[in-house]
C-alpha cells in the first residue's frame, strides 16, 4: 500500500476547516526516525487532533528508555501539541524487548509525562529461565518446572497504569489482577491480586496476594516483593511458613518488605509455640548500586551454632555495609568485602558483645566440564573483634563445588574446609566447620512424583549437621510436597511451579 507523510498537511490543518484523508498515512510523533503512526485513514477534527482509522500502528523507540514499544487498534486519536495517543476501543500494546503483550481497552499514552492507562487488561510475558539459575550459571528446576524454552506468565483482567520512577524505569502498575503460570483455562493455581507493580528486569512487588487452588483460597500474601535479575532468584518466600523442630516444635516465619523511595526495609517475623514466643528481626537499608548495600540490623531471631542446637540472638545493633565486583580474571570472577558494627547479646550462655566484623570473599568463574556441569572454587577470609575478654577470631574458608543440571533441580558435591585461629564468645559466629561435606539429588520416583535427598556432614564432628528427603506431588500447574530433616528433626514444605 502507498503511504505519505502528511506533516504539510498537519500545518493547513491547523488554520482550515478539519479534512479527511481516505488513504494510507504515516507521520512521526517523536524526535526519533524510528517513531511513526500508520493508519488507513485519517481526519484532522482540529489542528492539533487527528483521527485514525483502520490498521492504525502506533510505534515508537524514543518516548520510553531502551525500550521499542508497538500499539496497534482499529481505530485511535493523536494530539501531537499534547503527544497523547488514546484508544477508547480495543487495543494490543506490545515491548519487543521484554516478550510482553497486553490487550485491553481505552488506552491513554501521554508521551511528554511518560505516563499511560489502560483498562481491562490481560496479557503474558515470556519468563527468563536464567532466573533461577545459581551461582554456578545453571538453572535449578527445583523451584520451577518449564513445558518450553519459552515459558510464559499469564495476566487476567484489571486495570494497569504506566509510568516512569525517578530513574526512568518504566513500571507497570496493575489493580485488582489475577495471575497465573499456565494458559488461563488450564490453570489450577491462581494468584489474585490488589496490586501489582511490575517494572521488567527490575523487580516484581505485589499487595493483597490471595492464593487459589482449584478454586479454593489456600493462603493469603499481604505483602511480597523480588527482584528479577538473572542469578538473584525470581521468588522469595513471604508466604506465611508452617514447620516443626525438636528445639522449637511447632514454628511459622513470615517475611514483610517496605519500601520508602530509596530506603527499604525487611520484617521477618517468627512464632514459635512451644515457648510461646514472638520474634522479630528487620533489616533497613539501601542500594547505592545494583551490587552494592549499606543498612543497619536489629531485632531477635534463632539461630543455630556449629553443632545444630539453637541458640537466641538479639541485635542491638549492626551497621553493616557490602560491595560486590563482578571480574573478567581467569580465576577470579566475583569478589565481594563486607564491614559490620556491631553490638549483640546471646542467650545461653547470656553475653552481651560488641563485634566488629569484616570478611573478604573470592569466587572463580563456573568452568564448564559438559553441556550441564559446572566446577566452581571460592575462598574467604572473616575477622571478628570482641569486646568481651577483647577476643579475636580469623576464619579462612575455602570450598569447591561440582554441580550438575537435572530436569528436578541441580545435583552437587562441595567440600568445605576452614582453617580458624583465635575464638569467639558468641556460639553463632564459629559457624566453620573444618571439614564438611554436603550433597544434593534430585530424581523422579513415579511420572508424577519428584524426590529430593540433601546431607551434610561434618567430619569433625562425625555427624550429619542435615539429612534431608522430600517429595513432590505434580498438579497442573504446581508441585507440591513435604520434606524431613532425619538430623534435626524437623518438617518442611516442598514447592515448584509449572510454566
Amino acid at each position: 500500500m502507498r503511504r505519505y507523510f502528511i506533516l504539510l498537511v498537519l500545518a493547513i490543518a491547523a488554520v482550515i476547516a478539519p479534512i479527511s484523508a481516505p488513504c494510507d498515512i504515516s507521520l512521526s510523533p517523536g524526535d526519533d526516525d524510528t517513531d511513526y503512526i500508520e493508519a488507513d485513514t485519517g481526519t484532522y477534527t482540529s489542528g492539533d487532533k487527528l483521527e485514525l482509522t483502520g490498521n492504525v500502528v502506533f510505534h515508537t523507540e524514543s518516548a520510553f528508555r531502551g525500550l521499542t514499544v508497538e500499539v496497534r487498534a482499529d481505530s485511535a486519536v493523536w494530539d501531537e501539541k499534547a503527544s497523547v495517543f488514546a484508544v477508547h476501543g480495543c487495543t494490543t500494546v506490545t515491548i519487543l524487548e521484554y516478550d510482553l503483550t497486553l490487550t485491553g481497552t481505552d488506552l491513554v499514552a501521554n508521551l511528554v509525562e511518560k505516563t499511560g492507562s489502560m483498562r481491562d487488561v490481560a496479557g503474558s510475558v515470556r519468563i527468563d529461565p536464567e532466573l533461577f539459575a545459581d551461582e554456578t550459571g545453571l538453572i535449578d528446576r527445583r523451584y520451577a518446572r518449564f513445558r518450553n524454552e519459552h515459558p510464559r506468565v499469564h495476566l487476567i483482567g484489571g486495570d494497569l497504569e504506566f509510568y516512569e520512577d525517578s530513574g526512568g524505569v518504566l513500571l507497570f502498575e496493575f489493580h485488582h489482577a489475577r495471575i497465573t503460570t499456565t494458559e488461563p483455562d488450564d490453570a489450577d493455581l491462581v494468584l489474585s491480586i490488589k496490586r501489582l507493580l511490575y517494572a521488567p528486569n527490575e523487580f516484581l512487588s505485589a499487595r493483597g496476594v490471595r492464593v487459589q487452588a482449584r478454586g479454593v483460597s489456600v493462603g493469603y500474601v499481604p505483602r511480597f516483593k523480588t527482584k528479577l535479575r538473572k542469578g538473584q532468584g525470581l521468588v522469595s518466600l513471604t508466604v506465611p511458613l508452617p514447620g516443626h523442630s525438636d528445639d522449637d516444635g511447632f514454628y511459622i516465619k513470615q517475611a514483610t518488605y517496605l519500601d520508602a523511595g530509596k530506603v527499604s526495609a525487611d520484617i521477618y517475623s517468627n512464632y514459635y509455640s512451644r515457648n510461646d514466643e514472638f520474634w522479630v528481626d528487620t533489616f533497613v537499608y539501601t542500594d547505592p548500586s545494583e551490587n552494592s548495600r549499606i543498612g543497619a540490623h536489629f531485632g531477635r531471631n534463632r539461630t543455630a551454632d556449629r553443632w545444630e542446637e539453637r541458640v537466641g540472638k538479639t541485635t542491638r545493633y549492626d551497621f553493616y555495609g557490602w560491595q560486590r565486583v563482578e571480574l573478567d580474571w581467569p580465576f577470579v570472577q566475583q569478589v565481594v568485602a563486607g564491614a559490620n558494627i556491631a553490638k549483640i547479646k546471646q542467650d545461653a550462655p547470656e553475653i552481651t558483645s560488641r563485634s566488629n566484623h569484616g570478611y573478604l570473599e573470592l569466587t572463580t568463574p563456573a568452568f564448564r566440564l559438559g553441556h550441564d556441569i559446572r566446577l566452581l572454587a571460592a575462598f574467604g577470609a572473616h575477622y571478628y573483634d570482641y569486646s568481651f575478654g577483647d577476643n579475636e577470631f580469623l576464619a579462612l574458608r575455602s570450598r569447591i563445588k561440582l554441580a550438575k543440571s537435572t530436569p528436578w533441580g541441580i545435583d552437587s558435591v562441595e567440600f568445605a574446609h576452614a582453617d580458624k585461629f583465635g575464638g569467639s564468645p558468641f556460639r553463632f559466629d564459629d559457624n566453620f566447620p573444618e571439614n564438611l561435606l554436603t550433597a544434593t539429588k534430585n530424581f523422579q520416583a513415579l511420572p508424577h512424583l519428584t524426590g529430593r535427598v540433601s546431607v551434610a556432614y561434618d567430619f569433625d564432628l562425625e555427624h550429619f549437621d542435615s539429612l534431608i528427603v522430600g517429595l513432590n506431588k505434580e498438579f497442573g500447574s504446581y508441585y507440591l510436597g513435604l520434606n524431613y530433616d532425619f538430623a534435626r528433626g524437623s518438617t518442611g514444605v516442598e514447592a515448584a511451579l509449572k510454566f
